[in-house]
């Protein structure tokens, strides 16, 4: 009876996520309701409901389901990087960065960490961070396209035109978008 308690849990994560990738946002959040009151130490559910509570501008509930679940598994790196995205979605850098940073020490190849904490520098105008950390992320994952725009942007603000313009090509080469 417990697995299958279990499966049936993993099948509402499963159709929440669905929903969130289909934009239902309102329908994920019932459908994560249901597993967390199912399985109250899912993680899993607390994270994916964050999601469509960010989806839907709620960052505050967002930060509250991470909270919960980083509770529950103090080395959830996805519960980290949610929380982290809202926090840079409040505007509060310093409190993304520090979940950046934990997901780095949890995981030191995170491409999305650096990238993500890159982005967090640069909206506080901290440009050589920024790029240090895109540098990491493009070691780790040499075709991460965003990691190129994102590092041609902070080269850009501190006046490295050649820098900027090469990461802009590659950027283009990677995606066959212009930036």
């Amino acid at each position: 009876m417990v697995e299958n308690n279990e499966e049936r849990v993993r099948e509402i994560v499963e159709q929440g996520i669905a929903l969130l990738n289909q934009g239902d946002d309102e329908e994920a959040i019932a459908a994560f309701d249901h597993v967390i009151s199912t399985n109250p130490s899912d993680t899993d559910g607390y994270i994916g409901r964050g999601m469509a509570h960010h989806n839907i501008g709620e960052y505050d509930k967002a930060i509250a389901d991470y909270n919960i679940a980083i509770a529950i598994d103090p080395n959830d790196a996805m519960a980290y990087n949610g929380r982290g995205v809202a926090y840079g979605a409040l505007g509060e850098y310093a409190k993304a960065i520090a979940d950046f940073e934990r997901i780095i020490a949890i995981d030191p190849n995170s491409a999305v960490a650096y990238l993500a904490r890159g982005d967090a520098y640069q909206s506080i105008d901290e440009y050589d961070k920024a790029i240090a950390d895109y540098d990491r992320a493009i070691a780790i994952a040499p075709d991460n396209a965003e990691a190129y725009s994102s590092r041609g942007f902070a080269h850009l603000a501190l006046g490295n035109t050649s820098q900027a313009q090469a990461d802009m090509q590659k950027y283009r080469d990677l995606t066959g978008e212009a930036t």
